[in-house]
C-alpha cells in the first residue's frame, strides 16, 4: 500500500513538473516574440548623405533594424557590413571610418572640406534631436582623431523643413514619405500625406523587407514587378474578356494579380447593369473562369522567375562589391596612411583647417 502511494506521488511529481516546465518554456517563447517583435518595430529613420549615403531603420532602443543603400558606392563600400543590431551612433561611426578608409571621404592634407548631411524622422522629436547631435558627435570625433577635413551637419533640416511646409506636411511624415516615393512608384505625395507618421514608417519597413537581397541597381526593376506584371495580364486579360465586354459595354474592370475571376464577378454583380444583363454576363464570365486562371497562374509564374533572377544576379553583384571594395581600400591604403602620419606632425595645422570648415558649414 505505500509502495503505491509511493509511486503515485512520484509520479504525480513528474508529471505536475512537465506541465510546469512546458508552461515555463512557453512563456519564455511568449516573451521572446513579444520581445522580438517590439525590437523589429521602426521609430524612426536615418539618413547619413555624402557619397556613399545611406538610410537605417531603426527602433525604440536607437538600435539599426534595417538599411537602405540609397547609391551604388553605398552598396559596394557596406558590402562586408552587417549594420542590424548596432547602435545608430556605432553604424554612423563605421559609416565615418569605412569612408574614409576607402577613399571615398578625402582624407589628404589638401581636402577642402568633406560635408556629411545627417538627416532624422523620429516619432519622438525630443529623442531625434539627442540622437542627432550624438550622431553627428561620433563621426566628428572620428574625423577628429584621424585628421579628416570633414563635418557632420544637420544643415540640410531647414530646407526639408521649408519643403514639408510648402506641401502641406509634417517634416518627419515628409522625410519617410520622401523616402518612399524615391523607392516606388506605387505611391503619390497626395496619398501619402494622408497617412500617419507609425504607417509610413512600417511601410519603408515592407519596402525595405522587399527588396532584402536585391542589389542597388536592380532595386526599380525588382519592386515593380507587380505593377509589370499586372500590364500585362491587364493587356491579354482584355483579348480573353471581348466576349464580355460585348455585353457589359463600356463598364471599366479593375484588374489585380489576386483572385481576377471573384473580383470581376463581384464588380459585375455591383455594377449599374440590369440583373438581365449581369446574369448574361456571369454565364459568360463563368465560360471564361479557367482561361482567367490559367493567364493569372501564367503572369504569376513569370513574376516569381523574374524575381529568382534578380536574386541570383544581386549574389553576383554582391560578390563582385566585396572584391571592388578590397581593391579600393587597398590602393587607398598608402594615402590614407600618409595622411595620419602628416597629421600626427602637423596636428595644429589639421586641426585648424577642421575647425574653419565646420565653422562654413553651420
Amino acid at each position: 500500500m505505500t509502495d503505491n502511494n509511493s509511486n503515485k506521488s512520484v509520479l504525480s511529481y513528474v508529471v505536475f513538473a512537465g506541465v510546469a516546465t512546458a508552461v515555463l518554456v512557453a512563456t519564455f517563447v511568449a516573451i521572446f516574440i513579444v520581445f522580438n517583435n517590439n525590437n523589429q518595430k521602426p521609430v524612426g529613420i536615418v539618413q547619413i548623405t555624402a557619397n556613399p549615403s545611406v538610410t537605417f531603420i531603426i527602433n525604440d532602443k536607437d538600435r539599426v533594424i534595417d538599411v537602405k543603400y540609397d547609391n551604388l558606392d553605398a552598396e559596394i563600400l557596406f558590402s562586408r557590413t552587417n549594420f542590424n543590431g548596432n547602435t545608430i551612433e556605432e553604424a554612423s561611426k563605421i559609416f565615418a571610418r569605412l569612408s574614409c578608409q576607402a577613399g571615398y571621404i578625402d582624407t589628404s592634407r589638401y581636402s577642402t572640406g568633406t560635408q556629411i548631411n545627417v538627416l532624422i524622422a523620429h516619432k519622438n522629436s525630443k529623442k531625434a534631436s539627442d540622437l542627432q547631435e550624438k550622431i553627428i558627435n561620433k563621426m566628428n570625433a572620428y574625423f577628429d582623431e584621424f585628421g579628416v577635413i570633414a563635418g557632420a551637419t544637420n544643415k540640410i533640416f531647414q530646407d526639408v523643413q521649408q519643403q514639408a511646409q510648402a506641401l502641406n506636411f509634417g517634416v518627419n511624415e515628409f522625410i519617410v514619405a520622401q523616402t518612399i516615393l524615391s523607392l516606388t512608384d506605387e505611391y503619390s505625395i497626395e496619398q501619402l500625406r494622408n497617412i500617419n507618421l507609425q504607417e509610413l514608417l512600417n511601410l519603408v519597413k515592407e519596402i525595405y523587407t522587399k527588396i532584402d537581397g536585391i542589389a542597388y541597381n536592380y532595386y526599380d526593376e525588382f519592386l515593380n514587378l507587380n505593377k509589370t506584371y499586372l500590364d500585362v495580364l491587364n493587356n491579354q486579360l482584355n483579348e480573353i474578356l471581348n466576349p464580355l465586354f460585348e455585353i457589359i459595354g463600356d463598364i471599366e474592370l479593375k484588374y489585380s494579380l489576386n483572385s481576377n475571376y471573384n473580383g470581376l464577378k463581384t464588380q459585375i454583380n455591383e455594377s449599374s447593369l440590369s440583373q438581365e444583363q449581369k446574369d448574361s454576363a456571369i454565364i459568360v464570365l463563368d465560360s471564361l473562369k479557367s482561361s482567367i486562371e490559367d493567364l493569372e497562374k501564367n503572369i504569376k509564374n513569370q513574376m516569381e522567375d523574374n524575381k529568382k533572377l534578380l536574386r541570383e544576379e544581386s549574389e553576383e553583384v554582391f560578390k563582385d562589391n566585396k572584391k571592388i571594395l578590397d581593391n579600393k581600400i587597398s590602393s587607398y591604403k598608402p594615402s590614407f596612411d600618409d595622411d595620419k602620419e602628416y597629421f600626427a606632425l602637423n596636428k595644429q595645422e589639421i586641426q585648424q583647417k577642421i575647425q574653419e570648415f565646420r565653422e562654413s558649414i553651420k
